[in-house]
């Protein structure tokens, strides 16, 4: 579950801001980068250097290829030695990502550490693609993707009613989670068109009957994952209270990819666009 939650936090799911330490002078077409956290391995590879990452943490699935690649464990999971064997010049996490003692080894070692922190909103994610654009020698490539997500925002259907939607972590009816304030994915269902269903509590609480009956969501949202585990939508016709909910009497269900939805990264407006196509199906007329 930490691992998901990460990918929500990261991922995912989250944006940068400026670069931290006095390890974040601009360096030019590092041959061996390790990325640890999705977000970052994903915009350096939509910048051309996919073929030059050479590890990654765990939550780094996209693109495809990174999943061949060496992978380092998690945040403070992840240690020196693992970074450390293979050879790279240049390593990316987030600032208080790693165990102090990991940074420090790094440096020592003298390896480039890039330090970076996080916000889930647009702005944020364009200016990490232009601050790791600068850092990679690769500026031109940044406006292009930041015209990209622009572009990719600009299908997004605005919905009126705004639906409410309750988004659902899933591991199985034995344990469900959902989203409160502040997290990513109500960044994500708000971008989309959509209201997040709860409301009065941050980060992520189990769903009780009695407060499913309350929200009375017309949309609910799982990822792809967390609906195989339930098996499906009848699994989440099962769940106690859903029944009595506007999404169940209405079927309306959606199941996405958690690799694109759960991370403020360059894909920010892809996913906002598939959620909003998702969501326009349950608008009441």
């Amino acid at each position: 579950m930490r691992t998901f939650l990460a990918i929500l936090v990261a991922v995912g799911m989250a944006a940068c801001s400026a670069p931290a330490g006095p390890a974040a002078k601009p360096v030019s077409t590092p041959q061996r980068i390790v990325t640890l956290h999705s977000v970052l391995t994903e915009v350096v590879a939509s910048l051309g250097l996919e073929g030059h990452i050479v590890g990654t943490d765990v939550t780094s699935k996209y693109p495809d290829a990174v999943n061949a690649l060496p992978k380092l464990g998690h945040d403070k999971a992840i240690r020196a030695e693992g970074i450390l064997s293979l050879s790279p010049d240049l390593v990316m996490a987030n600032v208080g990502q790693l165990d102090p003692a990991v940074e420090s080894q790094l440096r020592q070692a003298g390896v480039r550490l890039m330090l970076f922190t996080q916000e889930n909103n647009i702005e944020g994610t364009k200016q990490l693609i232009a601050q790791v654009a600068d850092s990679l020698g690769r500026s031109a490539d940044a406006a292009t993707i930041a015209a990209r997500i622009d572009s990719d925002r600009a299908a997004v259907v605005p919905l009126n009613p705004s639906p409410k939607v309750l988004f659902i972590y899933a591991r199985g009816a034995g344990m469900l989670l959902v989203a409160g304030e502040g997290t990513p994915i109500q960044s994500m269902i708000t971008l989309a068109g959509g209201t997040n269903a709860v409301t009065g509590f941050s980060d992520f609480k189990p769903l009780t009957p009695e407060a499913l009956v309350a929200a009375n969501p017309d949309v609910v949202l799982v990822f792809n994952t967390g609906a195989d585990d339930m098996q499906g939508n009848d699994a989440l016709m099962r769940v106690p209270g859903m029944a009595s909910t506007g999404a169940g009497r209405n079927g309306a269900f959606i199941s996405l990819d958690p690799v694109i939805m759960a991370g403020f990264g360059p894909r920010i407006g892809q996913a906002i666009a598939l959620l909003n196509t998702d969501l326009v199906r349950y608008v009441k007329k």
